[in-house]
């Protein structure tokens, strides 16, 4: 999970290493040729910058080195990364749990016009049964075939 938002933590935790960095007079050029850690991550750590690191796994890599390098207990770096990865993620939750729900009624309402639709069709299709077959035997009653009649002209 790329971590792209500045927070309060986040933003100690940046500045903590720089100024625990700087109080012992290590340059960020020193650290990155001994650690062989790019100056460009480095530098985004310091500035809170953890979007352009390359992941998760990798910033906690280099959060151990960079601490072990300067003597900070490792410990006490990645405690704090983590807190502020949990304040994160907490204020993200909400936001992600709106995007993921649909509504039901949407589902009940398809399942409804599917059941309708159904229904008429099962409908018209009685509807053509009966005509064919009651309404023919009631309309057809016997008719009476016409008399034979003769006619004589004179």
């Amino acid at each position: 999970m790329l971590l792209c938002l500045k927070f309060k933590n986040m933003a100690s935790l940046g500045q903590d290493l720089k100024r625990e960095r700087e109080l012992r007079g290590i340059s960020l050029k020193e650290i990155s040729s001994s650690t062989k850690i790019s100056l460009r991550f480095l530098q985004a750590l310091e500035e809170d910058r953890l979007d352009i690191l390359p992941g998760n796994f990798f910033i906690k890599a280099i959060l151990r080195t960079y601490a072990q390098y300067i003597g900070l207990e490792e410990d006490y770096v990645l405690n704090k990364y983590y807190e502020a990865s949990l304040e994160l993620e907490q204020s993200l939750e909400p936001k992600q749990i709106k995007r993921k729900t649909r509504p039901v009624v949407t589902k009940n309402i398809k399942k409804l016009i599917y059941s309708l639709a159904l229904i008429i069709i099962l409908l018209l299709f009685l509807f053509f049964l009966y005509n064919l077959f009651f309404l023919k035997k009631q309309t057809s009653s016997p008719t009476e075939e016409p008399r034979a009649c003769l006619l004589y002209t004179s």
